[in-house]
C-alpha cells in the first residue's frame, strides 16, 4: 500500500460514508439459525446478542441484506473459532471486528475490538480502532483515550517505522483541534515533525491553528510546506488562498481559491490501519464502491486497481458495463488510451445501449479523426434520447468542424 493511496482514501473515508447496501444491526438472529456448537446469550443489556463458537463469544449481526460474497466470508471467518485457541483469539477478534466496522455496524466492532485488546493486549491496533468508533460516535474524550493507549503501545513497541506513531499524534491533534484545545493540538503536530519534517498533515493543521488565532505569517509558513508535500489536495489550496486573502494577496488569493474547487474533500491523516478496515471485505460492490471513491479523488490508478477487482466478481451486465466503462475512463485519465478504448468496448458488449460509454466511444472517435463514427454514435444516442443534451450539443461540434451530408445532421 502506497502513503498516497490511504491518504486519499482518508479523504473520503473522513465523511463517515453509509454503505446503507451491508445492512445495519439488528437484535438477534432465528432461533432455529443456532448450529449444534452455537448457543444464543444476552450479553449487551441493550437488546444485541451474541452466541458462543468453541469457547468463544461473538457478536450476531442480520447479514440479510448484506452481499452474499461478504456473508461467507464472515461465516468462514467465525468458523475459524471452532478450533481457535487464545493465542488466536486477537488476531481473530480484530480481524472480525475490522469486517464489521467496514459494515459500520460499530456496535459489533467495538464489542470485537474489546475482546481482541483482551486477548493481545501489546497489539496497539485495537485500542487505536476503539479510538475511531470513539471518534464516529462522538465521544472525543473516549477518542483521546484510546488513541493515548494505542501510542503508549507503539512506542513500547519501538521499530525503524515510526508511522504508526506519527498518525496515532495526528489522531491525537485532530481530536483536540475538534475539542478547541488549540495548544494540546498544535504540541502534537510539533511532536509529528520532529519525527518527520515532510509530514503535510502536520503542517497543514499547524497551519489552520494559527489562522485561526490570526498568526497569519506562520498559516502562510505552514501552508505552503503542506501544499509543495502535496499539491493535488484542495483543502490545503483552499485554506491557504484563504489566509493570502486576509493578508490582500488577492491574485494568489484567487488561483489558489479558483484550483480548490474541483474535488473538494475533508483532509485527515494518512492511516493505514483504516485501510486495512476499508479492504477487509472483498465484493463487487465493495470494490466499485472504492475504484469510485478514488476515481472521483482523482487517484487514477488505485480506482484502476479497484475496478479490476471488482471484475472478479459476479454482477449483473449492466453493472459490469459501468464497471468497464469507468475502468476505461480511469485509464485515459492515466494516459492508456489504448486500453481505454479496449474497455470501452467490453462495456458496450455488455450493454449496447450504455450512454456513458457511447459518449466515451464517441468523443474518442472525435478527438482521433473518426468522425463519421462519432456522428453515427451520437446519432444513434439522440434517436433513443432525444433530449440528451451533452450528446446534441456534441454532435453539433463535431458537425461544425466536419460538415456532412445536411440529412444527416440532427434538427
Amino acid at each position: 500500500m502506497t502513503r498516497t493511496l490511504s491518504r486519499r482514501w482518508l479523504q473520503w473515508t473522513g465523511l463517515a460514508i453509509a454503505m446503507t447496501i451491508f445492512g445495519c444491526q439488528r437484535d438477534a438472529t432465528e432461533p432455529n439459525a443456532k448450529s449444534a456448537t452455537a448457543t444464543l446469550e444476552n450479553s449487551q443489556g441493550d437488546g444485541s446478542t451474541s452466541r458462543t463458537i468453541g469457547s468463544f463469544s461473538l457478536p450476531i449481526v442480520d447479514t440479510t441484506n448484506v452481499e452474499p460474497p461478504i456473508v461467507e466470508q464472515i461465516a468462514e471467518l467465525e468458523a475459524r473459532f471452532e478450533r481457535a485457541t487464545i493465542d488466536d483469539a486477537g488476531k481473530l477478534y480484530g480481524k472480525l471486528g475490522m469486517m464489521y466496522q467496514c459494515l459500520e455496524v460499530h456496535w459489533a466492532a467495538k464489542n470485537c475490538y474489546k475482546a481482541a485488546a483482551e486477548a493481545s493486549p501489546e497489539d496497539y491496533r485495537w485500542p487505536f480502532l476503539l479510538g475511531h468508533l470513539a471518534r464516529l460516535a462522538g465521544d472525543p474524550d473516549q477518542a483521546t483515550q484510546r488513541f493515548s493507549q494505542a501510542l503508549e503501545l507503539i512506542r513500547t513497541r519501538g521499530g525503524a517505522d515510526r508511522q504508526p506513531e506519527i498518525t496515532a499524534l495526528c489522531w491525537l491533534g485532530e481530536t483536540a483541534l475538534s475539542q478547541g484545545r488549540w495548544t494540546l493540538a498544535e504540541n502534537r503536530f510539533q511532536q509529528v515533525l520532529e519525527i518527520d519534517p515532510d509530514q503535510a498533515f502536520a503542517h497543514y493543521s499547524l497551519g489552520r491553528i494559527a489562522e485561526q488565532q490570526d498568526q497569519l505569517d506562520s498559516a502562510v509558513n505552514h501552508l505552503q510546506q503542506a501544499n509543495r508535500l502535496e499539491p493535488e489536495v484542495s483543502s490545503i489550496q483552499y485554506l491557504l488562498g484563504t489566509v493570502y486573502h486576509k493578508l490582500g494577496r488577492e491574485a494568489l488569493a484567487i488561483a489558489l481559491l479558483q484550483s480548490s474547487t474541483a474535488n473538494r474533500q475533508p483532509y485527515l491523516p494518512s492511516d493505514a490501519l483504516l485501510w486495512e478496515v476499508e479492504s477487509s471485505l472483498k465484493s463487487y460492490r465493495r470494490f466499485q464502491f472504492i475504484a469510485d471513491q478514488n476515481f472521483k479523488a482523482g487517484q487514477y490508478q488505485v480506482a484502476v486497481d479497484s475496478y479490476r477487482q471488482a471484475l472478479h466478481f459476479q454482477a449483473t451486465p449492466e453493472a459490469l458495463a459501468q464497471t468497464h466503462c469507468n475502468l476505461g475512463s480511469a485509464l485515459s485519465k492515466l494516459g492508456d488510451h489504448a486500453e481505454a478504448v479496449k474497455h470501452w468496448k467490453q462495456a458496450a458488449a455488455f450493454s449496447p445501449d450504455h450512454t456513458p460509454t457511447l459518449l466515451n466511444l464517441a468523443e474518442f472517435a472525435a478527438a482521433t479523426g473518426q468522425e463519421t463514427q462519432a456522428i453515427e454514435i451520437y446519432q444513434s444516442i439522440i434517436a433513443r434520447l432525444p433530449d440528451h443534451r451533452k450528446a446534441r450539443r456534441k454532435l453539433a461540434e463535431v458537425l461544425a468542424r466536419h460538415p456532412t451530408d445536411p440529412a444527416t445532421q440532427t434538427r
